[in-house]
């Protein structure tokens, strides 16, 4: 015989654990009205008011309602918590007059997230800002502000002492602490050597490190950094455009790498390449290494033997869209245990790659070949231009046209 449980039977704190799946417009405009203790326990419970969410999914309907003043009820809710408020995140309404409201009644914050949210201005911002001494976490996405194109990291630091993560126009900056020191970084769509060099004077105990889409930090950036970080565990370096060398400085500087991810690198560029000179300086200065990523690598099977070679601990190997490899289970055999081959699926691979094989390497090189040293003239018959660009049906050998170092048969 089947129970049923009285709603108003459970224990004061399973309630509000219920209570808090929901929005903080569903609690205000709705949950508690349903019965008197509920709004009894909702009114007087402290931990139901530390976490105000004002960006649910199902906020539209909310937004169409005009008889509902959103910006109203986040002032209730921020009244409610009494001062113990350590995390809002609003969407679409909030103002400057509303972050200032906040500002006064939540010196405490510690988790800002305001998702495009256009009425704020970044004077305003700034102002309420420096009421915010224990923020930590700060989410300006999809935010316009016209007065700044980007924020000045370090003076974010200065205003935000423990700041550990910035996400603002597509960029993402993390940091994470331990003790009070910096032990993780991650950054993503900016960095330039000088912002790069200031976090390398203030993090020695640097632990793991993220770079994606970094293009302003430069290979004399990575290894003077790279210098001041020898306890550096983890390392990835995607959609960068890192050389070889700079990849020889980073283990000789980090002893004690064991993880590196090192993807979608294309610095190089068609007709000079040097297929394995990243393979070779991993092989040659990473050997403790136990994890290696290395997605749309442009190595041959030269470079992933002098790997297997040079890393004896590698455990785990990542060569998904490295198109020049062949017989790679035959070469890996049981020295690596979990093993991704080239035509292995992008799960879990939130990032562009590039799958170029070699006949499309050879296709492009000699269609740019062309181009610059035989250009296109007038058709003396009707005064269109010849195409001189690669023909399929000639083998041409692209070995005769690159340097001695270059592709590897």
């Amino acid at each position: 015989m089947s129970t049923t449980t009285n709603l108003l039977d459970l224990p004061d704190d399973i309630t509000v654990i219920i209570l808090l799946k929901l929005s903080t417009i569903d609690i205000i405009a709705s949950a508690q009205y349903l019965c008197v203790s509920w709004r009894r326990l909702i009114c007087k419970h402290p931990s139901m008011w530390r976490h105000i969410n004002m960006c649910d999914n199902d906020l539209g309907p909310y937004l169409l309602n005009y008889d509902l003043d959103l910006e109203k009820v986040c002032k209730h809710a921020v009244d409610r918590s009494q001062g113990n408020l350590i995390e809002i995140n609003i969407e679409y309404f909030a103002t400057d007059e509303l972050l200032h409201y906040i500002a006064q009644r939540a010196s405490g914050l510690k988790r800002l997230r305001l998702v495009s949210c256009n009425y704020i201005s970044g004077v305003g911002f700034i102002e309420a800002a420096s009421k915010f001494p224990l923020l930590e976490e700060l989410d300006l996405s999809l935010c316009y502000f016209p007065e700044y194109n980007a924020f000045d990291l370090e003076v974010l630091r200065k205003i935000f002492p423990l700041l550990r993560c910035f996400k603002f126009k597509g960029i993402v900056w993390k940091c994470s602490y331990s003790d009070g020191n910096i032990i993780e970084i991650n950054m993503e769509n900016f960095a330039t050597d000088e912002l790069f060099h200031w976090f390398a004077r203030r993090a020695s105990g640097l632990k793991r490190l993220r770079l994606v889409s970094c293009y302003g930090i430069s290979d004399k950036g990575l290894i003077e950094a790279a210098s001041k970080f020898p306890l550096l565990e983890e390392l990835e370096l995607t959609l960068c455009n890192f050389s070889g060398i700079a990849l020889e400085a980073v283990g000789k500087s980090c002893p004690l790498l064991s993880c590196f991810k090192f993807n979608n690198n294309h610095e190089k560029f068609f007709g000079y390449i040097y297929w394995d000179v990243e393979a070779l300086a991993i092989a040659e200065n990473m050997s403790g290494l136990c994890h290696l990523q290395l997605v749309s690598n442009e190595m041959t099977n030269d470079g992933l033997q002098a790997i297997l070679l040079g890393c004896p601990q590698l455990e785990s190997l990542d060569l998904r869209r490295c198109g020049h490899l062949d017989n790679v289970n035959q070469m890996c055999d049981d020295r690596v245990k979990f093993l991704k081959l080239p035509n292995a699926p992008m799960d879990g691979y939130d990032y562009p790659s590039f799958d170029i094989g070699y006949d499309e390497i050879r296709r492009m090189y000699w269609s740019n070949f062309f181009d610059e040293y035989y250009p296109p003239e007038p058709n003396a018959f009707d005064g269109e231009a010849f195409d001189y660009h690669y023909d399929e049906d000639i083998d041409y050998n692209i070995n005769d046209y690159l340097p001695e170092y270059g592709y590897y048969s």
